[in-house]
């Protein structure tokens, strides 16, 4: 209808109308500029927790990456070491009068993890109970890379013929440090009389190990 047309009463409902449907009008407009606003916040939300969780684990992959590194290279400073003192206890130059304590030996095994907050004289030491074939077997023959992350992920690799003749010949050398009789004639006689018998005793379970262990 024409407002022109209207009376005074028909005039002022057409003008309450027009003024309900535009201010519903802009009501309804903001109410969906406020829904966009919260759904817009929320998919940020969740943005950022989706990159802050990716962040996370990027970080737990580099520091547990760190510490594997970490273990490593003191597993090869370990080793290096064992080989170094076996190297200067058979040496045929060293002072025949050098006596050796039960830690003083270089055994096959690697030196118990300690508290980075731990001194010297925290540090624990080596003792017959830490002589198993499962610790000395880790240190001896060292895992592949390939082979450790095939363990991980719980689909272990057969063994090639390469590490089994590596394998071999590590607990090989090492039967010949530890054979018995023959520690007995090469180093036996350089132990303090008071350590004899818990290193004579440590030797056979590390004999005993290395049968077993070549037997597998």
């Amino acid at each position: 209808m024409d407002p022109r047309f209207m009376d005074d009463d028909e005039y002022a409902e057409w003008v309450r109308d027009g003024m309900w449907r535009r201010k519903h009008a802009q009501q309804y407009e903001e109410e969906v500029r406020k829904k966009a606003e919260k759904a817009a916040r929320s998919a940020r939300k969740k943005e950022i927790k989706a990159e802050t969780a990716r962040l996370e684990r990027a970080a737990e992959e580099r520091r547990k990456q760190k510490r594997s590194e970490r273990e490593r290279q003191r597993e090869e400073d370990a080793r290096a070491e064992y080989e170094r003192r076996w190297k200067d206890l058979l040496d045929p130059n060293a002072r025949p009068d050098s006596l050796l304590s039960f830690g003083d030996i270089p055994w096959p095994l690697f030196p118990p993890v300690t508290h980075p907050d731990a001194t010297d004289s925290d540090s624990p030491s080596i003792t017959l109970e830490h002589f198993t074939a499962t610790a000395i077997s880790t240190f001896l023959i060292p895992v592949s890379a390939n082979f450790a992350l095939a363990q991980v992920a719980g689909f272990p690799l057969p063994s090639s013929g390469l590490e089994k003749k590596e394998k071999k010949e590590k607990l090989r050398e090492a039967m010949l440090r530890f054979h018995p009789d023959k520690f007995e004639g090469r180093v036996m006689r350089k132990v303090i009389e008071t350590d004899k018998d818990r290193v004579r005793e440590a030797v056979g379970q590390v004999a005993r190990a290395i049968n077993t262990l070549m037997e597998e």
